[in-house]
């Protein structure tokens, strides 16, 4: 097994078995939908399932409650990242800086909202209508009664017996008198869906949701009067601070009642970034968050806001906050990030964040081991249907695998360790590389369970022929510029290896000496990744886009793609199957294809919602159609390829056009067909009846062609939705039904 890690941590660590020969590929191409290419690219039936998702939340962060200086809970799910289905409880019990996963047994569903009355007693709210209980401190939770089955987007106890919740129109706002147990329909008026709660002593609460609709009662919700903002926004959050109301929207920004809700008015305009979630601590503190991290920071009762608390955390979308005090502000954010400030929101720390899975490797159609952040080692016995967290005993990062048999495996990992174990991970034995000097273990390559050769950071390769009980060193790059990236070796004489400044030596006496007489790396700054298909034949993936080949043994190399508008990106993994096929991925979500002997083409893959891409680093193939990848978010995919063969027609098409997905209505799977006439940044977007955006399918520059997209809605609701394509200057939407 081998494989190439960034110096700021991407890693590239891939086995295949093709042929019956072990060579060493990279892939990570990921789509979040299915794309059936039929333009003049390689047309790929292929389905993406999700296998395992180690990350500790493995999704969303939505919402965020304290019950004193120490103990906290998070609750979220998957809707909006690459976990689609996961869904967690989270507890902490040192203010906010170290997280566990208390998901329950009973937690069937995602969910959105979680409030505590005092340390022991707390419920959380969700999708489908769920409330659960707990009444000793998330230890065991028990699943509330309530009317129906529509989404709660928000719960909050005022009394311990006495709380609100709100949500979907026919659940727009719920009422508990017996501590949570038990929950019924408050009669309100209109059919809007209901965000957000606030309430004050003496009988009074405030809920707002769609079309600038704010609802309030004088009397703990005996009756109810009616506020309409104008504009008509969807307010998703509000809080009392002091004597006023605040009020969070979609779009505009914020706004303020001076009249206990009879009315409010702009404060400032925020544009199209939504405002999703506010704090409060005391009278004239208070922090919202929202759209691409925004938060808006005032410490004087929105007298005037802090403009420097702005944009904390870009390329992120943020939900949940809570102010533990003026100081102390807690932030939920996309893919499982918490950040923490104790400076009352002028800078804040990460201090939660989704586990990353560096590499995976299996050794037949069933039995694999995938490694990962913080000496996580996880194994399958059944093709990855199920997985075992294995205790390695290590807090570093696992950065490479390799497999020899189901129960011999050998790991790289940080700080020049590597890990033996010899029972199929019931233990684990380090042996660590010399003269490392704290450098990471990046990429290895073992001929058999004796013999094989390590190299990374510090600019050595170290070869061993007992297993790692004793390494020697057989190069040094020297001082500068030395970290390797990757080694591959044809056969058991002939090898590269190459890293910083592409940088490119050869080795045709099994490893005992190493030069680069005669052969000479591309001009660029770092070969992250090679892929050789023999001793003459061989591919490199490097920085600025590069795509590069050679066929005289790395003595040339050629520009495989047109790298326009590339700079900075760094391609990261390549494979190449055959003479005609082959793949790489890299930063910024881009994936090349070898279109053909001579040609590599770019396509973009899916962002996730906040506008960053998925970063896959692994990927093992088991025959010619199925592969397992893992990647950033703590995941594990498996691949199923039915088609990898043939080049389509070249019938481009002359106009844009967006079919009608069939079928339809549909459950739970349909596809949606476009064609566009040129290249062009596409983005095709799924909306419900709310304008919410529930599923990005498309979105990134794609060659001319028609593309059939699969959309699986078996985590959605019954309902009508709505498809939107824009490409370039073109934009159509149609209507399909999902029933259930």
């Amino acid at each position: 097994m081998r494989g190439a890690l960034h110096s700021f941590g991407k890693v590239n660590s891939i086995t295949i078995l093709i042929a019956g020969r072990k060579i060493m590929k990279h892939l990570s191409v990921i789509f979040a939908a299915l794309l059936i290419f039929s333009a003049t690219i390689f047309s790929a039936d292929t389905s993406l399932v999700t296998i395992l998702k180690s990350g500790k939340f493995g999704g969303d962060v939505r919402g965020i409650d304290f019950v004193n200086s120490t103990t906290g809970f998070a609750v979220g799910d998957g809707t909006n990242s690459v976990f689609a289905t996961n869904s967690f409880i989270a507890k902490t019990t040192d203010g906010g800086n170290t997280w566990l996963n208390i998901s329950p047994p009973v937690l069937t569903n995602r969910p959105w909202q979680v409030d505590f009355i005092n340390t022991n007693t707390g419920v959380v709210s969700g999708y489908g209508g769920i409330i659960l209980r707990t009444t000793n401190s998330g230890t065991n939770w028990t699943v509330s009664t309530t009317p129906n089955t529509s989404n709660i987007y928000e719960v909050v106890m005022i009394t311990a017996d006495t709380g609100y919740a709100c949500g979907a129109l026919s659940a727009a706002v719920l009422k508990t008198v017996d501590g949570g147990a038990t929950w019924s329909s408050v009669a309100v008026t209109g059919t809007n869906a209901r965000y957000g709660i606030a309430f004050a002593p003496g009988g009074f609460v405030w809920i707002c949701g769609t079309s600038g609709n704010i609802i309030r009662s004088t009397d703990n919700g005996a009756t109810w009067l009616t506020t309409t903002i104008t504009g008509s926004p969807t307010c998703y959050d509000i809080i009392k601070v002091g004597n006023d109301l605040w009020t969070f929207s979609s779009s505009n920004g914020v706004y303020r009642s001076t009249d206990m809700g009879a009315s409010f008015a702009l404060v400032f305009d925020n544009g199209s970034r939504a405002i999703y979630g506010a704090g409060v601590f005391g009278t004239t503190n208070f922090i919202s968050v929202g759209a691409d991290g925004l938060n808006y920071r005032s410490t004087n009762a929105g007298t005037s806001f802090d403009s420097t608390a702005m944009n904390l955390f870009t390329g992120q979308i943020s939900r949940g906050v809570y102010m533990k005090s003026a100081t102390d502000i807690i932030v939920g954010s996309d893919m499982g990030n918490i950040f923490r400030s104790t400076n009352g929101g002028t800078s804040f720390t990460n201090v939660e964040s989704a586990n990353r899975m560096y590499a995976v490797d299996f050794l037949n159609a069933n039995t694999g081991v995938a490694v990962g952040f913080s000496g996580m080692v996880f194994k399958t016995t059944n093709a990855g249907l199920n997985w075992v967290n294995l205790p390695s005993g290590s807090i570093y990062e696992m950065y490479d695998v390799q497999m020899f048999d189901a129960n011999t495996f050998y790991i790289a990992a940080a700080s020049g360790r590597f890990y033996v174990t010899t029972n199929g991970g019931t233990t684990f034995i380090e042996r660590n590389l010399p003269n490392i000097s704290g450098g990471a273990t990046k990429t290895m390559w073992f001929h058999n369970a004796n013999t094989g050769f390590a190299a990374g950071e510090m600019g050595n390769i170290y070869s061993t022929t007992d297993a790692g009980q004793n390494w020697t060193s057989v190069y040094s790059w020297g001082s500068s510029f030395n970290n390797f990236e990757d080694v591959y070796f044809v056969n058991t004489s002939t090898g590269y290896a190459t890293g910083e400044r592409a940088r490119f030596i050869k080795t045709t006496d099994g490893g005992a000496t190493w030069d680069s007489t005669g052969i000479d790396g591309p001009n660029l700054n770092t070969v992250w990744e090679m892929d050789w298909l023999d001793a003459s034949t061989g591919f490199m993936a490097a920085t600025n886009g590069c795509i590069f080949k050679s066929t005289n043994g790395g003595a040339n190399w050629s520009l495989m793609n047109d790298t326009a508008g590339l700079a900075g990106i760094d391609m990261i993994d390549i494979e190449v199957v055959d003479t005609g096929r082959g793949w790489s991925v890299g930063e910024g979500g881009y994936i090349m294809k070898q279109q053909t002997q001579s040609q590599w083409v770019t396509e973009r893959i899916l962002s996730t919602s906040f506008g960053s891409a998925e970063n896959l680093w692994g990927i093992d193939f088991v025959g010619s159609n199925t592969a397992f990848v893992s990647g950033y978010y703590g995941t594990i995919y498996r691949l199923d390829i039915t088609s990898l063969t043939g080049i389509a027609g070249n019938n481009t098409p002359l106009v844009y056009s967006l079919a009608q997905n069939y079928p339809n209505p549909f459950n739970p799977v349909t596809m949606i067909k476009f064609s566009i006439p040129e290249a062009q940044n596409v983005s095709l977007n799924i909306y419900n009846v709310l304008g919410e955006r529930v599923a990005s399918l498309v979105n990134g520059k794609i060659s001319a062609g028609s593309y059939n997209i699969e959309w699986n809605a078996v985590n959605a609701p019954s309902g009508v939705y709505f498809y939107k394509l824009e490409a370039g200057n073109y934009t159509d939407t149609k209507k399909m039904i999902l029933l259930k």
